[in-house]
């Protein structure tokens, strides 16, 4: 069983030492990203045209801000950019239960202030929850029977009048729409990599992972992200921590069981001499100390533990048979 647990707990080590591992490396390149995000400078489209013309350069990582525009932006209450509708399940019991999140945005926009405008490339969706706005709430009602109106009534009665509740959500009354998005015109900032088209006297902003509405709003989901790690990183040292004090308490025991099998070992292969004859307790090399070491499989005992240490014997000194194992006897 001792066995059993050290495996385990030797397991349970190395695996999350390399989780561990991997949290460290993802901790490090979040305060990369952290410092970098810090170090990056945060423009106007006007100041970011200025700043490369001056600078004679054609790309930069910075922060652009301005208003989103586009030529067809998307047409609800409010024209948008960007739409996200969250459709809910409303029960009687007044339980609201997420069913299904749709989103979508314009291909064609741009950021924007009253003299420049810097186009954005994307090929995927870039986040932009910390940004969204609510834009309006539609309820489709759905009608309750007679006897569903009954039921509820009663119901309600009930844990109204006791204290342990009956777990009902209650029937479904409808379905709630809530729409959020990025407003077209609002002013936003964005992070990513900036290419000055000489030739066409344009700005371009490639694929921006991030729409804020400051650039501190994406620090703090950095610090977030890195005080979620080094969360993650303490719970991992205590388990590590925990699984090594188990490991080494239970290879003690193993170690120990091993050396007594050794033992037990050397053991029965004596059991099996029916006769050994001395004719002195002498050993036969130094005439000093008892011989007390027994050559297996001839079973001659001619030397002491100190004078086989020192010759190193290959074969039997008496019977010159080649010798397999050494045992040493006790007498008491």
């Amino acid at each position: 069983m001792e066995e059993f647990i050290t495996l385990i707990t030797y397991s349970g080590i190395l695996g999350l030492g390399t989780t561990l591992q991997r949290i460290i490396r993802s901790l490090k390149m979040l305060h990369e990203k952290h410092k970098q995000y810090q170090l990056a400078q945060l423009f106007t489209p006007t100041q970011l045209f200025n700043y490369l013309k001056q600078n004679k350069t054609t790309n930069i990582q910075a922060f652009i801000a301005g208003e989103f525009i586009s030529q067809q932006p998307l047409i609800s209450k409010f024209p948008l950019i960007w739409s996200q509708k969250r459709i809910y399940d409303l029960y009687t019991n007044n339980i609201k239960k997420l069913r299904n999140v749709t989103s979508k945005g314009v291909t064609q926009i741009s950021i924007a202030d009253k003299k420049f405008a810097v186009d954005i490339l994307r090929s995927t969706n870039f986040n932009c929850q910390a940004s969204l706005t609510h834009i309006q709430d539609i309820f489709y009602p759905k009608p309750l029977s007679i006897l569903q109106k009954i039921t509820n009534f009663i119901l309600r009665a009930i844990n109204q009048a006791r204290s342990g509740k009956i777990p009902f959500r209650g029937f479904s009354i409808g379905q709630l729409e809530r729409e959020f998005g990025l407003l077209q015109g609002d002013s936003y900032v964005i992070y990513g990599e900036i290419f000055f088209d000489q030739q066409l006297n344009k700005l371009f902003l490639q694929n921006p992972k991030h729409v804020l509405r400051d650039k501190r709003q994406l620090l703090r989901f950095i610090e977030t992200k890195i005080r979620i790690k080094n969360f993650q990183i303490f719970i991992l040292l205590l388990a590590i921590l925990f699984l090594f004090y188990w490991f080494q308490k239970n290879i003690r025991i193993v170690i120990y069981k091993l050396l007594r099998m050794r033992q037990l070992y050397k053991l029965k292969k004596l059991r099996g001499i029916k006769h050994v004859v001395i004719n002195n307790f002498e050993c036969q090399n130094c005439y000093q100390q008892p011989k007390n070491i027994i050559h297996l499989p001839c079973k001659h005992m001619i030397l002491c533990q100190n004078c086989k240490s020192e010759l190193n014997l290959q074969k039997c000194p008496t019977c010159k048979q080649k010798i397999e194992e050494f045992v040493e006897i006790f007498i008491t």
